[in-house]
């Protein structure tokens, strides 16, 4: 607890956070900002939310946007929620609008993939239904990427290894975040997206196909739901049409 206090004890350096704070620091903030309020810390807390408003990332409106979406403290909540609506009232969105576009490509190819590097080795980055990142060396599926070797070669090709699992951990964290974000709001937990054979999930194409939903970020991720599930159509009477 008091590691934390001492980590934003300055308020002009704090502040300064606003202007060079990067998607590193805005996944870190957003944690601290979801226990300071209980640590008494609830203007530290406020101004944490105007900080992640400054940096303004794609990552840093998006830890913004969970934090009006859920928390234990309501003073928060409803500051939080204040400050979406003003962000979006500025785009000229809904509240609803905004956390559709909030969705950052996490740096994948237009098929909603990417590779990593590590080493002499490529893997594969993909998901599965649930958002959740996994990797392909050939057509092995691996949970995580493998530990770094000692032999891994120059300094540079160190770094180069460093930086790429740094990547996937920011890779995965944001992942979990959209997929919490996203398929909630699109009626999904992400805990039991599999559908029941009988009943399944059902909601209009309205509520499938947002206007943001052909957005090159979306397009990117949500195919990881879209193309794995099996899908029907009813029309307005209920009547299966496909």
């Amino acid at each position: 607890m008091a590691a934390r206090r001492r980590s934003f004890q300055g308020g002009w350096a704090f502040a300064q956070l606003g202007y060079f704070g990067d998607d590193h620091a805005a996944r870190g903030l957003a944690k601290l900002v979801r226990v300071w309020p209980g640590e008494n810390q609830h203007k530290r807390a406020v101004a944490g939310l105007d900080i992640l408003a400054s940096i303004g990332t794609d990552i840093a409106l998006m830890q913004l946007y969970g934090l009006s979406q859920k928390g234990k403290f309501k003073a928060l909540l409803d500051r939080a929620r204040t400050k979406v609506d003003e962000i979006a009232a500025r785009r000229k969105l809904t509240t609803a609008q905004l956390g559709d576009r909030l969705i950052p490509d996490l740096g994948l190819d237009t098929d909603g993939a990417t590779t990593l590097e590590l080493g002499d080795k490529s893997y594969r980055v993909v998901f599965d239904e649930q958002l959740r990142p996994f990797l392909l060396d050939g057509t092995k599926r691996l949970a995580d990427l493998p530990k770094l070797r000692a032999s891994i070669g120059s300094s540079a090709g160190s770094e180069a290894a460093t930086a790429t699992v740094d990547h996937w951990k920011a890779l995965r964290k944001d992942a979990k975040t959209i997929a919490t974000q996203q398929l909630q709001r699109r009626g999904l937990r992400p805990a039991t997206t599999r559908l029941d054979r009988s009943s399944g999930l059902r909601w209009s194409a309205a509520a499938a196909t947002s206007p943001s939903s052909s957005s090159a970020p979306t397009a990117r991720v949500l195919p990881a739901l879209w193309t794995r599930w099996p899908w029907r159509c009813w029309d307005s009477v209920g009547s299966l049409a496909s």
